[in-house]
């Protein structure tokens, strides 16, 4: 009996035994093939979030009549932006039903067409057209002229490119202020000529220290 006995614990030992060496241990090289799966993951996130963004303010900082296309022009500016990544969106200023009358344009200084932020590697295109209201249905809306610019945020920096349609580049660099150099376009149709100055400004976001 007690043979028996013994000869049981011996298989369960044995059965243990094999049962131990079955089962892979995790080595030091194999924890770290694990963490060097799961760091760089890690690594990279916390660098996307570290990127700096761009705080923009597209503005127009003056606009000057040369050569209305009636006795007073009633205008307005139609803005479209085209972001890289995100919805297109379009806006009319002033808001509808107001306008700007020809005669007084000297009162605009300053004025905000186009807010946003940029990410790095983010672009925005922004579409400036500045239109002579008339009354519909009997007179439709005649286009002056319209301002391409195209915002982008590379590696932190910012850049601009500007032109007009079928003209290409255009736009005069002129200082409005002690660091704000702003484009200067002629913006003419067939019957009205006025100038703009438009400028982009842009103030850095840096990320948040982890």
């Amino acid at each position: 009996m007690n043979k028996f006995i013994l000869l049981l614990i011996l298989c369960f030992a044995t059965i243990a035994n094999s049962a131990e060496i079955a089962q892979p241990k995790q080595t030091d090289s194999s924890k770290a093939a694990i963490k060097s799966k799961i760091v760089p993951k890690v690594k990279r996130v916390l660098k996307h979030e570290r990127k700096s963004k761009l705080k923009i303010s597209l503005q127009l900082f003056d606009l000057e009549t040369i050569k209305a296309s009636e006795k007073v022009d009633e205008l307005y500016m139609a803005v479209t932006s085209y972001p890289s990544k995100g919805r297109p969106m379009h806006r009319q200023i002033p808001a509808f039903p107001r306008y700007w009358l020809s005669t007084h344009l000297k009162q605009i200084k300053n004025l905000q067409l186009w807010k946003g932020s940029l990410r790095e590697g983010d672009s925005v295109t922004v579409h400036l057209s500045l239109i002579e209201r008339d009354a519909p249905p009997f007179n439709n809306d005649d286009l002056v002229a319209t301002v391409l610019v195209k915002i982008m945020n590379s590696k932190g920096k910012l850049y601009t490119k500007w032109s007009m349609p079928n003209k290409g580049p255009a736009g005069k660099d002129v200082k409005v202020d002690t660091d704000i150099t702003a484009k200067l376009f002629d913006l003419q149709s067939d019957e009205a000529h006025y100038k703009g100055k438009f400028s982009v400004i842009a103030k850095t976001i840096e990320p948040r220290k982890t």
